[in-house]
């Protein structure tokens, strides 16, 4: 066995008798919270979860070539193998007591475990744990001894000890200090020495699981969204912003942005600017820019520099407008890196996970605030903070602003941008700031001539008219104001027109036609779509607002915007096509035919009010390509009071269903999407989206979705329990999919009342008490327990029941359904 993996086994052999002997020690106490309420579920899973994260590492390992392995490596595969039975019975009885722990409160996880084992099983665990660890330190010692041994003979140790993350570089450093110090087995100072070292790699292994676990708690899904849909700076603009000096010909209301980078006299830049003038992808091109660290560090000096950014964005995540989001955002990019600083920081969470695995509940605002204040109080550490949108937090603009104001000191430099409002100006129009429109003439000039000159119908006309060519730029240029989203549109628009051969006078035509105001220009755009395709696009209106009015709250939607894939179904007219389809993954090659159809009709329908994600790689991403407005002002626009009537009429209001779409197009994608695998993340998704669309039509007609639910049930059964299909009941296939969310009340009447009787009466014997049990637990993990699950446990305990004692119980109503 290679001495880095001998190390990594060992490591994780340690941390596992360490972890499971502390877990089943008498004075181990169950953490008692700030409201004096004992969180025994939580410790008991959060045990759980940490013996199934350590079981995985051991994993990570391959079997070791028995004719290869040597004495010793193989006694290390035998306490490997020792480990796993370990950890296994513990998960298992952790499991059982799990069960046991509505009715009663544990003062520590032995008490747990005693409902469970008895004292003589518990006892022969901890002296079974004590001899793995006394005899890994030797057994390791050995086999490290002959893996370097054997590496020095053929020359290749160095090869072995090629350094990775972290952790290998640790391991690296012990088989080093073992072939220096030439520490061997028959020493009992040696093994000594010896096990110093390997104790405190496995601290230092332990530290950075936190670590990772703390990152990952501040990680959220959507983090990278919004500064990759924001778009790339066009070749050659805003290059000017890194001048040292302004020209003498610009305005001089802006304020020098390479200057203050490098001086030490204010904290603040604020960036601000019309909508559409583009402050977002400026933003994003100074955050990139390779000159921004050089500056920087003029100012840092010998300082260390951590540069962090956050785009508020009021069409994502709730998280991605919020200040929780902005702070799990900062501290994230802040502490990647810092395992030192992430213990000093959440000292409560690293004691938790060493006792007992915990420390994992969310993060909440409080917390947050405070771990920011004091990274970035940190007088050693210079911080580099870009924060754009301002505007577009769900606060008060008095909070965002205090918050920032809060942050500035002498050791942080935050760069802001926002739209011009008047509580932003009356904080940031004494600090240094630019203001956007003024400044991006040159760059829309440049953005205007790469386009038309890529045209072989206007390059043909510049021919043949030089100076009216040239003429039609300088008047887009002019009347664009420098709101770069306007120019676009209008760019669009009049390239259109050449492709059908205009002339520079009808170019000319339609350019006076364009109003030089950006909603106006909206309105237009619009107006002079063929009745059809306006009628088609106020649909898609309709539908990317549906897509977002959630009935079931939950993290995994309601802040993601729809695929091309799932708006090609939700276009479908047939809204019950999908309770006919077979249950068959799509093939890539269709699949790719429906999503390139779908963006030709976006096209052709939208003028350009609603655009792809850019990444159309052919990878996962491709089928996860989304769809969204083009700016956040086209969005306000077509769903602002007076607009969104003209939306309604188009579409003759209710005869347009946008829920019945969206129920059509989830199932269609439950039924067929090209990467759905059992259990996976779009599994999972769809599950959730398809359930959502029956509680919303529910919730619209007053009707159960029963023939709906049944479909999806069938089809998310086929894939997510297909190697249990033989042996496994439909009913309890069912039920396993409504305890996933406890909220189908009125279909899991319709199911229980309608399906077969001997089936009935042989799940509830089998699965009723787990069914139970699993909805009570969900009750004991929330504050707050919901009325559904109240409703779920009375429904099943009337079903349960012996059909003589059900006159006791009130009989639950079966709810109209179609």
């Amino acid at each position: 066995m290679d001495p880095l993996s001998a190390l990594g086994i060992a490591s994780n052999i340690i941390q596992i008798v360490d972890f499971s002997s502390r877990i089943i020690s008498r004075g181990h106490e169950i953490y008692t919270s700030a409201d004096g309420q004992v969180k025994d579920h939580a410790i008991l899973d959060d045990a759980a979860k940490n013996l199934a994260e350590l079981y995985r590492d051991l994993q990570v390992y391959g079997k070791t070539d028995s004719h290869k392995a040597t004495n010793a490596d193989k006694q290390l595969v035998t306490l490997r193998k020792e480990c796993e039975s370990i950890v296994k019975s513990l998960r298992q009885a952790l499991s059982k007591a799990r069960l046991k722990s509505s009715s009663r409160k544990w003062q520590s996880i032995y008490q747990a475990l005693r409902s469970v084992w008895n004292e003589k099983e518990i006892s022969a665990l901890a002296t079974q744990l004590e001899n793995v660890r006394r005899q890994i330190d030797t057994a390791l010692l050995v086999s490290l001894r002959q893996g370097i041994d054997e590496l020095a003979k053929h020359r290749t140790l160095s090869q072995s000890m090629v350094l990775g993350d972290e952790s290998s570089q640790r391991h690296a450093e012990i088989v080093n200090a073992i072939r220096e110090n030439n520490w061997q087995p028959s020493n009992r100072s040696d093994v000594h020495h010896f096990a110093e070292q390997i104790g405190s790699g496995a601290t230092a292994d332990l530290e950075a699981r936190f670590c990772n676990m703390v990152l990952a708690r501040l990680y959220f899904r959507h983090m990278p969204d919004r500064v990759e849909s924001i778009a790339e700076a066009h070749s050659e603009t805003f290059e000017w912003i890194f001048r040292s000096q302004r020209s003498p010909l610009e305005s001089p209301s802006w304020d020098s942005f390479t200057g203050w980078l490098q001086r030490d006299d204010s904290s603040i830049y604020w960036i601000t600017g019309k909508p559409g003038s583009g402050k977002s992808t400026l933003m994003k091109f100074l955050y990139g820019h390779d000159r921004l660290p050089r500056l920087l560090g003029a100012w840092a000096k010998q300082h260390p520099l951590t540069k962090a950014g956050f785009y508020f964005w009021n069409s994502g995540a709730a998280l991605q407008m919020s200040s929780l989001g902005l702070f799990q955002t900062l501290l994230h990019t802040c502490l990647s890196g810092q395992n030192e600083l992430i213990i000093s920081l959440f000292p409560d969470r690293w004691e938790q996970f060493v006792a007992f695995g915990g420390g994992r509940e969310p993060f909440e605002w409080p917390e947050l605030r405070r771990s920011f204040e004091k990274v970035i109080s940190d007088s050693t550490r210079r911080f580099f903070l870009l924060i754009d949108g301002l505007d577009e937090f769900d606060g008060e603009s008095k909070e965002i602003i205090d918050l920032v104001l809060s942050a500035a000191r002498p050791n942080v430099k935050l760069c802001v941008a926002s739209r011009p409002w008047l509580p932003f100006e009356d904080a940031f129009k004494n600090r240094p700031n630019l203001l956007l429109e003024r400044l991006t003439r040159a760059d829309i000039s440049t953005y205007v001539r790469k386009h038309f000159g890529q045209n072989e119908h206007y390059l043909r006309l510049h021919q043949h008219e030089p100076a009216a060519a040239t003429a039609i730029l300088q008047a887009i240029v002019g009347k664009a104001s420098g709101v770069f989203l306007w120019v676009y549109l209008v760019v669009q628009s009049l390239l259109e027109g050449l492709s059908n051969s205009d002339r520079v006078s009808h170019l000319q035509a339609r350019l006076d036609a364009l109003p030089s105001d950006l909603e106006a220009l909206f309105d237009k755009l619009l107006y002079r779509l063929e009745p059809e395709y306006f009628k088609q696009a106020c649909q898609t209106f309709r539908l990317l607002r549906a897509y977002h009015d959630t009935t079931l709250k939950t993290d995994h939607f309601g802040d993601e915007n729809p695929t091309l894939l799932g708006l090609y179904y939700a276009d479908d007219t047939d809204v019950r096509s999908s309770l006919r389809a077979v249950c068959l993954p799509d093939n890539t090659d269709n699949a790719f035919g429906k999503i390139h159809d779908m963006e030709r009709r976006l096209n052709a329908r939208c003028r350009g009010f609603i655009e792809v994600s850019s990444d159309k790689h052919i990878t996962t991403k491709f089928f996860e390509q989304s769809v969204s407005y083009l700016h956040r002002t086209a969005r306000d626009f077509v769903e602002s009071e007076n607009y969104w009537q003209t939306v309604l009429e188009a579409t003759g209001y209710d005869k347009f269903n946008p829920y019945e779409r969206w129920a059509n197009a989830n199932l269609w994608l439950q039924k067929t999407h090209p990467q759905i695998t059992t259990g996976d993340y779009h599994s999972n998704k769809f599950k959730l989206r398809c359930i959502d669309s029956a509680l919303t039509l529910q919730k619209n007609t007053g009707f159960v979705q029963k023939t709906y639910l049944d479909e999806f049930c069938n089809a998310h059964s086929l894939y997510n329990f297909a190697e249990r299909k033989k042996s496994t009941r439909h009913l309890d296939f069912t039920m396993e999919i409504l305890l996933s969310t406890l909220q189908l009340t009125g279909y899991l009447i319709i199911v229980l009342e309608t399906c077969d009787p001997t089936e009935r009466r042989h799940s509830l014997k089998t699965k009723g008490s787990a069914w139970t049990n699993a909805i009570t637990s969900s009750r004991a993990r929330r504050s707050h327990p919901s009325d559904n699950e109240y409703d779920f446990l009375e429904i099943i305990a009337y079903y349960r029941a012996p059909s003589s004692l059900r006159w006791m119980r009130k009989k639950p109503i079966l709810p109209p359904y179609e």
